[in-house]
């Protein structure tokens, strides 16, 4: 162990990473995969009081909304 400590180490996955030919998860594209997006409040302990999402559904690529009374609640250490 002593002999590596402080000496350079090459690394399988550098030449990979290095030349461009890396994957990573932002590369998978999958049939009928969707994306997700979060808009969250610009005003600190803000309090939603509606949401109209009337011009969303009509959108031809609109998916889904998830309001916040139907997510599952945060675990205790978040």
């Amino acid at each position: 162990m002593g002999r590596y400590i402080g000496q350079p180490v090459k690394r399988r996955e550098d030449p990979i990473l290095l030349t461009g030919r890396g994957r990573f998860v932002d590369d998978i594209k999958l049939p009928g995969m969707v994306y997700a997006g979060f808009v969250r409040s610009k005003y600190a302990h803000g309090r939603i009081v509606s949401i109209n999402l009337s011009e969303a559904v009509k959108h031809p690529d609109f998916v889904a909304a998830l309001l916040p009374d139907e997510a599952a609640p945060l675990p205790s250490w978040m």
